[in-house]
């Protein structure tokens, strides 16, 4: 047992906890339990809701997400057994988890809980990280199963939608030499293209 500050600066009692089914250690106010990972990570802070009786960080990477997300809520049901509201803020993370951040950043108002849903994980594994920058572009809901069954398509540029739709055309003007001339994006509009992020876009249902 030691004394730590809380985030009043008042001086509470903190246990140092080892928690053994985890393999995380709490060692008290504002430490990390784990280490950062060397594959991708989502970072985090979790805490009782008020922050008054315990506060850790910790990563959670893709390689190992079902095990990282069990020990972590193992090590909350150890300290918070109080059993009130606990609370969680994401901090940061790897490079190529930029998309799947954010959208786990704009689904919680008052706590990023989602981090911690296993099926989000589970289609970051199956769809790749882009996959949400297109949803949230194009589809925007907030149901697992559209996140999950939504499909894309996506195109480098106008001309490579062109070829892959209408390749009977792109091969007409390429050998015409009339690709520049050809207004490509008004002759699709109305279709279901949109542009995101550089690239044209193109949701399947």
């Amino acid at each position: 047992m030691e004394n730590v500050r809380n985030h009043n600066g008042e001086e509470v009692e903190t246990h140092k906890i080892q928690v053994d089914e985890t393999k995380l250690s709490y060692k008290g106010f504002f430490k990390y339990v784990n280490q950062k990972p060397d594959s991708e990570y989502i970072e985090m802070f979790v805490s009782d809701w008020n922050k008054e009786h315990w506060a850790f960080y910790i990563y959670i990477s893709q390689d190992d997400y079902e095990t990282d997300i069990e020990n972590i809520q193992n090590l909350i049901d150890k300290l918070n057994y109080r059993d009130g509201d606990y609370y969680i803020e994401l901090i940061n993370h790897s490079e190529d988890l930029e998309y799947f951040y954010k959208y786990i950043d704009e689904q919680g108002k008052y706590s990023h809980s989602e981090v911690l849903n296993l099926e989000l994980w589970e289609i970051l594994e199956d769809k790749e990280d882009e996959h949400f920058l297109y949803f949230n572009e194009l589809n925007g809901s907030s149901s697992i199963d559209d996140l999950r069954n939504a499909e894309f398509i996506v195109y480098d540029d106008w001309y490579d939608v062109l070829e892959n739709c209408r390749p009977e055309l792109y091969k007409a003007l390429d050998e015409a030499n009339g690709l520049g001339c050809f207004d490509i994006e008004s002759f699709f509009y109305g279709c279901n293209l949109y542009r995101v992020n550089g690239c044209i876009v193109e949701e399947i249902y």
